[in-house]
């Protein structure tokens, strides 16, 4: 066991360094500076601690199988939403690079979990602290600095990856205190190794991405729970299951997954059909029911990246091919363009009031913002 303080002293250290070498030079630090002080860490650990207390193996071959059931989860979601090609390159001398790169700083921070967890089991706000600790250590400062000047990607880097990165913290550092636990240095290893080494990855943009990160924590929260307290009351058991599939549910829909599809109005022209800030949803349809579409439907359309609900005045058919003439019902004039079939989204089916508002607001604060 260390019985000094120096671990303590040496993991703040790492984490000063972390913060402030990113500002005057990120390459350096992320490709070999962070590696390097995290191969330290981890013979430092294995030197004076892990060689005589080697890791619980118990519940490895559990930890195992959930890894990949969340590795298979992840990679089934490339079917519904399309797989790229993996950024990093395939070749043996660029999989150990990365490999040095990546998974050397996750066998040092779980390390450092399961040691200090050890070593302070016994102190609760001891343990808080660890699972802050090991959070401000695992953030990625170099992308915050360079995001910056963009309150748009800043905000986007803190949901889809501080935000599940803290929770997760939270969660792995309560299952090693708990069940003594080596899942979460398996799990990570394992996902890693994969996005390291697979020629693709799937396609999910960052609000998939994240969302994916904290249904995983729910669902493996719910399953240690489940295998470790099999004589819970049923009423618990259905609470876990129900929330675990209305978070999966709305995750989707705000996705724009199922037939039915959520959109903010941002503007007041279909006043008083529906205003600024209602939360409305649309119906998605064939392009056989796009084509015979009637006056008077209100159709929900992208132009210029932009979703527009407008009601259709004119069904325009020029030798086959169908567009529709639309109008806000506030405005005194048609759409000066005409709507093809490619650019419907679907149709409007109903509103919430005011629920948009919020996300309004955000995208305005975001994106209307420039550094002085």
């Amino acid at each position: 066991m260390i019985k000094s303080k120096k671990f303590e002293l040496l993991l703040f250290s790492y984490l000063i360094v972390s913060i402030i070498l990113p500002i005057f030079t990120l390459s350096l630090f992320q490709n070999y500076l962070n590696p390097l002080f995290c191969l330290l860490i981890i013979i430092y650990l294995v030197w004076h601690y892990f060689r005589h207390n080697l890791p619980s193996l118990e519940n490895s071959k559990y930890s195992l199988i959930i890894s990949l059931l969340f590795l298979s989860i992840y990679f089934s979601l490339g079917f519904i939403f399309g797989f790229g090609k993996n950024p990093y390159d395939q070749d043996i001398v660029s999989f150990l690079k990365n490999a040095f790169v990546y998974i050397t700083p996750i066998i040092a921070l779980e390390l450092s979990r399961i040691y200090l967890i050890n070593k302070y089991k016994n102190n609760k706000k001891a343990l808080i602290l660890i699972a802050i600790l090991i959070t401000l250590i695992d953030i990625n400062y170099g992308i915050i600095f360079n995001v910056l000047d963009s309150r748009k990607y800043l905000f986007r880097y803190l949901v889809t990856n501080v935000l599940p990165l803290i929770g997760e913290n939270i969660l792995f550092t309560y299952l090693v205190y708990k069940y003594n636990s080596t899942l979460p240095l398996i799990m990570k290893l394992i996902n890693k190794v994969a996005i390291l080494s697979l020629p693709i990855l799937p396609n999910l943009n960052s609000f998939l991405t994240g969302s994916f990160k904290l249904i995983k924590l729910l669902l493996l929260y719910f399953i240690f729970q489940y295998h470790y307290i099999k004589k819970e009351s049923l009423r618990t058991f259905l609470t876990y299951l129900i929330t675990l599939f209305l978070s999966t549910t709305l995750v989707l829909f705000m996705a724009g997954l199922f037939k039915y599809k959520p959109i903010a109005i941002v503007t007041g022209s279909m006043n008083p059909t529906f205003n600024r800030g209602d939360f409305t949803i649309y119906k998605s349809l064939s392009n056989k029911e796009l084509e015979n579409l009637n006056e008077g439907t209100i159709i929900v359309f992208k132009v210029n990246n932009k979703y527009i609900a407008h009601r259709i005045v004119e069904r325009v058919n020029n030798n086959g091919n169908i567009s529709y003439i639309t109008k806000g019902d506030s405005n005194n004039v048609n759409d000066s363009i005409g709507v093809n079939i490619k650019q419907i989204k679907g149709v409007y089916v109903a509103r919430i009031k005011y629920l948009g508002y919020p996300s309004i607001w955000l995208n305005e604060y975001l994106n209307n913002y420039t550094k002085g």
